[in-house]
């Protein structure tokens, strides 16, 4: 039977291994049964504490996606998907020098209390077909302000002319209001009725606008729903284009095209296409935007970048490569979901978490296509990934913890 100055000296010992190498001093000192920790053994702890997380990592919470794009969080708790879709047969167009088809395949998946469905699934989707990339466009981003205020961006990636086509292609290069009998607890796909409506023509802007002064060129990523309003970085239009309350679009902020042509109201000329991809709130109310810097792939070109209302903006950290989206956390931090760490698009994306002076850990390598990500209240952060090569619902949201 052990006395208890016994039971003490082993609780000692214990915490010492605990606390680290701040105690290891005072636990020398100790007569403890229970030898101090050896230096190798604290280094291996500590590079085991930092070291970033893989892809395997993560625990898949949502299976079986379309080729998942943006992630939120709806006010009843619920995470929500945005599926870029699978395209489908006709009719086709050109972008770029690609085939890519139509088809009514854009989806919006749930996650509510441990249970996935997917609430609407016939938003418009285009996919290559002269190959088996299975690139794709259609919805990107997803935001909430209130369950009667849920905005879906569609892609378009191409000059919004091309979509005169066929009728169609109308719903590309545009933002989509969810219906709330969509959101219904329980609802899924439900009966038949109307689940989303068209709320602003993002291509037809461009064309009207040409904010960058550039080519014509209309890729809805991100959206940012916001009282008020909605705010939408068009990647291919390289700019933040605002809808107000009554329907109209303005330009919030106009970034350079590597085509743009200086004027009166144009961006400055550049050598690189800024490419807007994300939005997001900041503790302070301002606004956070990430974008890629064009290709070819620059590591450390692309920056996080800081708007206040009705301001001008601004550097606010730099040094990132292709960010695709961001997230901030209660602590003040924001993530940054990087699509591919160089040199070429499919080299692999990363996770990193940047504190309010900009200094950064790895949380995350190895991603495979990573696309959107979004920050639980109890630190979990959650990452689409399109995890296939040609988008046959091979697609997932993994939980990290970091």
């Amino acid at each position: 039977m052990r006395t208890p100055s016994e039971y003490r000296v082993r609780l000692r010992g214990v915490l010492c291994l605990l606390l680290g190498a701040a105690a290891i001093a005072d636990c020398a000192d100790s007569k403890s049964t229970i030898a101090a920790p050896k230096t190798v053994a604290r280094d291996e702890i500590a590079a085991a504490a930092i070291a970033p997380l893989t892809q395997g990592d993560g625990v898949p919470v949502m299976t079986g996606l379309a080729n998942p794009r943006g992630l939120a969080w709806g006010p009843e708790g619920a995470l929500y998907v945005a599926e870029a879709g699978r395209g489908g047969t006709k009719p086709c167009f050109i972008v770029l020098t690609s085939t890519v088809c139509y088809g009514a395949t854009g989806a919006v998946s749930r996650l509510w209390h441990g249970k996935q469905e997917r609430i609407v699934s016939d938003l418009p989707s285009w996919v290559i077909t002269s190959n088996k990339s299975g690139q794709a466009e259609g919805p990107n981003g997803i935001s909430f302000n209130g369950l009667g205020n849920a905005y879906v961006s569609i892609g378009l990636e191409a000059d919004p002319g091309k979509r005169n086509a066929a009728p169609e292609l109308g719903g590309f290069g545009r933002l989509v209001h969810l219906l709330p009998s969509a959101l219904s607890p329980g609802r899924g796909e439900g009966p038949a009725g109307p689940r989303w409506e068209f709320a602003a023509d993002l291509g037809q802007y461009e064309l009207d606008t040409n904010p960058d002064c550039g080519d014509l060129d209309s890729n809805p990523y991100g959206v940012l729903a916001v009282p008020g309003g909605v705010i939408v970085p068009d990647a291919g239009a390289n700019a933040l284009v605002r809808m107000d309350a009554n329907g109209s679009l303005s330009t919030l902020a106009a970034f350079s095209n590597n085509t743009t042509v200086p004027g009166d109201g144009c961006p400055a000329a550049a050598s690189r296409d800024f490419v807007p991809t994300s939005v997001v709130v900041g503790p302070d109310g301002a606004y956070y935007i990430g974008h890629l810097n064009g290709l070819t792939i620059l590591p450390g070109s692309s920056n996080i970048w800081r708007l206040e209302p009705g301001g001008m903006p601004t550097p606010y950290c730099t040094g990132f490569t292709w960010i695709i989206g961001l997230a901030f956390d209660p602590s003040g931090n924001v993530y940054v979901l990087q699509y591919s760490d160089g040199p070429v698009t499919n080299s692999g994306g990363s996770l990193l978490r940047v504190a309010p002076d900009c200094s950064r850990r790895t949380v995350a390598t190895g991603l495979k296509a990573p696309t959107g990500v979004a920050v639980g209240d109890d630190g979990n952060v959650y990452v689409s990934l399109i995890n296939g090569t040609n988008f046959a619902a091979e697609g997932q949201v993994r939980r990290f913890t970091p």
